[in-house]
């Protein structure tokens, strides 16, 4: 019923604001002192579209016109072809148009230094993929400056160092069976992130991204 609908969003709501309150994020981030410019937007990127995700729907939608088939041409960027073209953007409209608000997420010292850590592997090998070259796995990493709780994620993005554009693409996804990157961006336990940056030798920058349940710095 209507009512019930207008009262589950405004109890959701309550929630949101009351978890932002309590646990000092948002936009304490100016304070936070181990990550860059970048990476705190990146944080607030995130956070938008957790928090209010149809209105992070307008953003993917003005992609559209940039798409001509597979290839993505973003103004002063290299053309890109996809995997998908408009499908995948389409289908992340569709789903930011859909998806609840959720809580937005706090920054850790210790995921971040773990992504940190991975970013700085990955970037002079020009390599990818989520095994560090020690064998580590985005457990092990964060694991050096802390204890993550229940579970734990990784997203890594390439190229590209505007955190709008790398947040969007891990949003859209496109040739990610199952869209896994947005899922973790998206996973309702999650309440801790961390975010680094990096250079990288093939794509020119890296970005990876942790998530926890909670963790323990």
């Amino acid at each position: 019923m209507p009512g019930t609908r207008l009262h589950q969003r405004i109890v959701l709501l309550i929630i949101i604001l009351t978890w932002a309150a309590s646990s000092g994020q948002a936009d304490d981030l100016d304070t936070v002192r181990y990550l860059d410019e970048r990476e705190k937007a990146t944080v607030r990127e995130i956070n938008l579209a957790r928090t209010d995700p149809k209105a992070y729907a307008a953003f993917i939608e003005e992609w559209i016109p940039f798409y001509e088939g597979k290839l993505r041409t973003l103004p002063d960027r290299v053309a890109i072809r996809t995997k998908e073209g408009l499908r995948a953007v389409r289908e992340a409209v569709r789903f930011l148009e859909n998806c609840e608000p959720l809580p937005p997420l706090t920054p850790s010292p210790g995921l971040s230094m773990g992504a940190r850590d991975h970013a700085r592997d990955l970037g002079p090998r020009g390599a990818t993929g989520h095994r560090g070259l020690d064998g580590s796995r985005p457990g092990d990493r964060v694991n050096r400056y802390g204890e993550w709780k229940r579970r734990v994620a990784e997203n890594i993005a390439y190229g590209g160092d505007a955190p709008r554009e790398v947040v969007m693409r891990l949003i859209i996804d496109d040739g990610v069976r199952g869209r896994g990157h947005r899922e973790n961006i998206f996973h309702h336990n999650y309440r801790v992130i961390g975010v680094a940056f990096a250079p990288h030798d093939k794509y020119g920058r890296i970005c990876v991204i942790t998530f926890a349940d909670d963790y323990v710095d």
